[in-house]
């Protein structure tokens, strides 16, 4: 039979604990004078002596203990004044085992109650005693009458134990107070158990544990003995440690059972549980609760870790665990496997029992309430968990001497784990068998699954789980996945996240640990991670990555683009929020943290000045460190690293610093975003686009994290998730040979510029990422920051021309451009590519698009965002044009009108006239320097003397018009006449143009430079009157009255104002005026402007007002010429008549 049914019966080797007075209804509950027995058996002691070393009384006094003259003096001395029914053998027994110490009993009455105990035990009558009392519980268990057969114990005995063993609450109110006396009072001594001394004999002897020596006379109370044994139970023989365990087993059920601990502990019991009423191991759970207490006694406490040891060895040992948790340790088979005669460790109940609760299957709730308190406790000690103490014995010794109970050498270690890795910190790493250990007991008290388990974290987050998880239900979990949702929390102490932190690193390295990402992936890490079906898998037997590779598994398959195989939607949620929280810190990643050891040590061994190792890594200072250092990375790192960023770029919740700092921002700017419930890397575009709104800019740091972000997806493309996706397959094609996101983006619009620019008729790069493409410009045109190779070639410039400007929302490159002349050539010549791709495409122009964006909604609502500024153009003065916006298409006509190559239709429009009448202006400007409007005046010039193409001429009357209405337009105008237009017209802002005009006109420019362009502009609005504006206003009604048939262009109308003013007098007024100080300008223009060329003559003439005079003159000219010949011939040379007649 089973040993632990032998065995109960010895729980009574300590009994000597004695009885308190609350209990003494037990004995009250007994009938008197023994009436379970005979008085052969028990109130006689005729017998006493068969089966001891003394000698037999030769005269004994039947059915009395108190009237044997061996024990009679003592027995009235003791019990006597005490109220005791000295008739009562039990009574009497039970008054003397109340007494803590023995030496007040005479040799001979020593032994006397000794043997009479004896003789209960061996005597097989009593067995039958036993089926009277107690007929309905053999009954319900007959095999206990199998036990009678067994040699381990008498047959008596061996039917007690079994009888004991199975005592419930239903058992007979009358049997169970029999068994509970004999329990209580029969065993008192090691030597009554049968087999007891030839099992541990030799063990006593050698660990000094007392006298076995049936020979000699001995004291009845043997407890000591127990207890010496029990405190080396590691090194006791195998059977003597079964017995050990097996009397702990019994001892468990009552407090009095235990003699050591019944004494050390009693004056407490009566400070902190004095309302607990003994039995079921209650008054046992009350003094565990008070153990940490400072008014519990020393004794009592390490009586009560060492009773937790032997539990520790056998879970029977453990009361009420063994109790509660029978039916559901039978149910869930956890003794499985495991011989009846072999003790099964609590650790494999409890991880038997987690393993059940995590496969959702129902455990009594008072079973889990025990084995709450029992995962607390070995949380609480680390002494309890023998494995550990021997694997971290030099750790702790090292890095955790001194520290108090309750955890905080658990949590030395856990902090130590981690490796140290910054300049000047000193934390040593525990051993990697020290961390296996710390692991394997992790797993067993399952921490993360309630954080009641343990008491420093329950310590130190106690106040902010009231604050912030306080409607959350302890268990599954719960409350440790709020704790860490809030981890940044400002209710979250200090103390409190670094404690979470410290039971997180070990989290994500065991898939397991993890209760809520468990409960709802299990079923998809089995079927795509190859996860093990059952929670139970023994912790020693797992790989240190397995934890991590079922996580970043399961992660994948979360973002899987075959809907088929994604993972349940409440897996999803729950590995996102993992992995939400995973991305804070380097320690929390081990896919990275692994393969990064070494470059975290060179690249991230600083910290910033008056920050503790703890905060730098809180901060996220490591991540940021690869990031910054990516292209030195070694290849694996650099591979992880790259990894982790792509992801950051793909699913925004993963971006720890933006999570943190933008989350407001995103909710009032990328609502709309959420809502739709489309690609989270959408939600990052959205900041990036939305970032200098108002909504965003309020939130500071949360501007920074966006601009760190984008420097960051610099350094690779594959960091920018819509655009890796939509243009991989370009980049592979057309950029093999290119990584980073400015080389990338360079070489692909360098492509769509030139397809767009010689007018192929199929674009290579795919509209998809030509789009997207656009996006991307659009963000780099934002900050200068963006664009490497231009910060660092304009550095120099932006600090002696820009010094102000700060980077963001176009500032600092707006600043170089209104700078462009002074440029060094470096950074001229790159500032002007750029120029040119966002004049080719006005939808990338950052200043432009965010500027006028109510603009474009107002007037240009289904214009193409690409040409974009041709319609802005158009409405610069329509009313509602904001200025902001107004003076932002000026500069960029301006930008326009100073080099051809930046107007796209002015460059197609005049494609065969440029070459042909501007070849030299090429000639002496290579192509990467700046024309300054020198071939747009060449184009006007030629305008005048009517030789450009019918396309390029629309296109040049259009900048005329234009550089009319506003001169800075006209570059070289506006640069030659700064002075004048500073000095002269200041109070003529409103008409810089007409200003210059009157100015020239009355002679009051000085400067030669000024005066020959201000001479061109005159000659050159001279060809339409519609470049005159004030001229065009004070003539247009009579415009339309004379000369509404003439076609504009080349001077035709202007020409027909002239003649009509010439030959009648129907001009208005106004206009005649008007005509006749613009004919003294053109007479004054012209003296400043002369032909170059005959057809320069010849065309000047044709279009001035005065042709016919002009003409007329001319010929006046040549007849005079001709006669004069004539005349001139005959007078100088006559010839005879003779020879005229030849």
């Amino acid at each position: 039979m089973n040993l632990v049914f032998n065995l109960v019966l010895i729980l009574s080797t300590s009994i000597c604990i004695g009885i308190a007075a609350d209990d003494q209804h037990l004995i009250q509950r007994l009938p008197k004078n023994g009436q379970y027995f005979d008085d052969k058996s028990i109130n006689s002691v005729d017998t006493i002596g068969k089966s001891g070393h003394h000698r037999t009384p030769d005269s004994i006094p039947v059915g009395k203990l108190s009237a044997h003259p061996d024990c009679k003096e003592d027995i009235e001395r003791i019990c006597g004044r005490m109220g005791t029914d000295l008739d009562n053998n039990l009574s009497v027994l039970t008054c003397i085992q109340n007494k803590e110490k023995d030496t007040y009993l005479s040799e001979v009455c020593h032994h006397l109650l000794w043997s009479f105990k004896r003789n209960l035990t061996d005597d097989n009558s009593f067995a039958g005693y036993a089926k009277n009392v107690c007929n309905r519980l053999i009954t319900e268990n007959a095999e206990c009458l199998k036990a009678e057969d067994e040699q381990v114990m008498s047959p008596s005995a061996n039917l007690m134990s079994c009888l004991i063993e199975r005592l419930v609450p239903e058992t007979d109110v009358e049997c169970k107070n029999f068994l509970t006396k004999i329990e209580l009072i029969i065993f008192s001594d090691y030597r009554l158990i049968h087999k007891f001394t030839d099992f541990c004999a030799k063990d006593i002897d050698d660990l000094k544990c007392g006298r076995i020596d049936m020979n000699v006379d001995s004291f009845h109370t043997q407890g000591e003995t127990i207890e010496c044994l029990e405190k080396s139970t590691d090194k006791l023989s195998t059977k003597c440690k079964h017995q050990i365990l097996r009397i702990a087993e019994l001892q468990s059920d009552d407090f009095h059972l235990d003699r050591g601990l019944y004494f050390a502990c009693r004056d407490d019991r009566e400070k902190f549980c004095h309302r607990i009423e003994s039995g079921d191991g209650r008054v046992y759970r009350c003094l565990m609760k008070h153990k940490l207490e400072k008014d519990l006694s020393h004794n009592c406490r390490e009586k009560l870790f060492q009773r937790e040891m032997l539990a520790i060895r056998d879970y029977k040992v453990a009361h009420g665990l063994a109790k509660t948790c029978k039916q559901d340790i039978k149910k869930y088979e956890c003794r499985e496997d495991t011989s009846d005669h072999k003790e099964i460790r609590l650790a494999q109940i409890l991880l038997c029992l987690e393993n059940a609760l995590n496969q959702n299957q129902k455990i009594d709730s008072q079973c889990r309430v025990e084995m709450l308190s029992h995962r607390r406790n070995l949380m609480d000690n680390y002494n309890l968990t023998p494995d550990l103490v021997s694997a971290c014995d030099n750790d702790i010794q090292e890095f955790c001497s001194g520290l108090e109970k309750g955890g905080k050498t658990l949590h030395c270690l856990m902090k130590h784990t981690k490796r140290s890795r910054g300049k000047g910190m000193k934390r040593g790493q525990i051993t990697s068998q020290c961390r296996r250990s710390l692991e394997d007991l992790l797993k067993e008290t399952n921490v993360a699954e309630d954080w009641r388990v343990d008491p420093v974290l329950q310590e130190s987050c106690q106040a902010s789980v009231e604050l912030v998880c306080k409607d959350i239900e302890p268990g599954e979990g719960r409350v440790m996945a709020c704790l860490l949702d809030h981890m940044n929390s400002k209710d979250i102490s200090d103390d409190c996240r670094q404690n979470l932190h410290q039971i997180q690193y070990f989290m994500v390295r065991q898939f397991e640990l993890d209760a809520p990402i468990y409960k709802s992936c299990h079923t998809d890490a089995v079927k795509y991670c190859h996860a093990k079906r059952d929670w139970i898998i023994k912790p020693s037997a797992m790989d240190l990555e397995r934890g991590p590779s079922v996580l970043s598994c399961l992660y994948r398959y979360a973002y899987h683009p075959n809907d088929k195989t994604r993972l349940t939607p409440q897996c999803v949620f729950d590995i996102r929020r993992v992995m939400r929280q995973r991305a804070q810190s380097v320690d929390l990643m081990p896919d990275i943290e692994e393969p990064c050891i070494q470059d975290l040590s060179h690249y991230c061994s600083g910290q910033f000045d008056g920050q503790q190792e703890d905060d730098v890594l809180k901060n996220g200072y490591e991540t940021e460190c690869l990031q910054q250092n990516y292209e030195n990375l070694e290849p694996k790192c650099q591979q992880a690293i790259g990894n982790f960023t792509e992801d950051l770029a793909a699913y925004v919740e993963l971006n720890y610093p933006i999570i943190k700092v933008c989350a407001v921002a995103i909710k009032d700017v990328c609502t709309g975003i959420l809502d739709r419930d489309i690609d989270e890397s959408d939600v990052m575009e959205c900041l990036i686009l939305n970032k200098n709104k108002k909504e965003v800019k309020r939130y500071p740091k949360c501007v920074v994290a966006i601009n760190h972000f984008q420097v960051l997806q610099l350094k690779n493309y594959r960091f920018s998730h819509r655009f890796k996706e939509l243009c991989r397959p370009d980049v592979l094609q057309y950029c093999p040979s290119v990584t980073t996101k400015y080389e990338v983006i360079k070489c692909l619009s360098g492509i769509v510029f030139n397809d767009t620019m010689s007018s192929r008729r199929r674009q290579r790069i795919s509209s998809n990422c030509q789009n997207q493409l656009k996006v991307e410009l659009l963000e780099r045109n934002e900050n200068i920051q963006l664009d490497p190779i231009l910060d660092r070639a304009c550095a120099h410039d932006r600090n002696s021309l820009c010094p102000n400007n700060e980077p963001g929302e176009g500032r600092v490159v707006e600043c170089l451009k209104s700078n462009m002349h002074r440029l060094t050539k470096a950074c001229q010549r790159l500032l002007f590519e750029r120029q040119r791709i966002e004049m080719d495409d006005n939808s990338v122009d950052y200043p432009l698009v965010t500027n006028c964006k109510a603009a474009i909604v107002k007037f240009c609502p289904n214009d193409d965002y690409k040409d974009i500024l041709l319609c802005l153009r158009d409405h610069r003065h329509s009313i509602g044009m904001d200025d902001r916006c107004r003076t932002i298409v000026i500069k960029r006509l301006a930008q326009q009108n100073s080099d051809y190559r930046l107007n796209p239709q002015l460059k197609t429009a005049c494609e065969k006239d440029v070459p042909k009448f501007c070849a030299k202006v090429l000639d002496e400007h290579p192509n990467d320097e700046q024309l300054e409007g020198k071939v747009i005046a060449c184009l006007k010039k030629q305008y005048v003397l009517n030789k450009l193409t019918q396309t390029c001429e629309t296109q040049i009357v259009s900048i005329i018009q234009e550089v009319s209405d506003n001169i800075e337009l006209d570059p070289i105008l506006y640069n030659s006449c700064k002075y004048e237009i500073k000095i002269k017209c200041s109070q003529d802002v409103n008409d810089i143009t007409e200003c210059l005009k009157m100015k020239f006109q009355n002679k009051e420019i000085t400067n030669d430079l000024c005066r020959r362009e201000v001479a061109r502009l005159i000659t050159q609005t001279k060809a339409d009157i519609h470049s005159d504006p004030l001229l065009y206003k004070v003539c247009v009604q009579d415009l339309k009255r004379f000369c509404s048939d003439i076609p504009v262009g080349h001077g035709r109308q202007l020409s027909c104002l002239l003649a009509e003013h010439e030959s009648t007098s129907h001009l208005s007024p106004e206009c005649k005026t008007m005509l006749t100080k613009r004919v003294e300008m053109f007479e004054y223009a012209a003296q400043l402007a002369p032909a170059e060329s005959v057809a320069d003559v010849y065309k000047v003439v044709a279009s001035s007002p005065s042709k016919n005079y002009f003409i007329f003159v001319l010929m006046c000219c040549v007849s005079v010429i001709f006669a004069g010949g004539l005349l001139c011939g005959r007078v100088t040379k006559r010839i005879a008549t003779n020879d005229k007649i030849k």
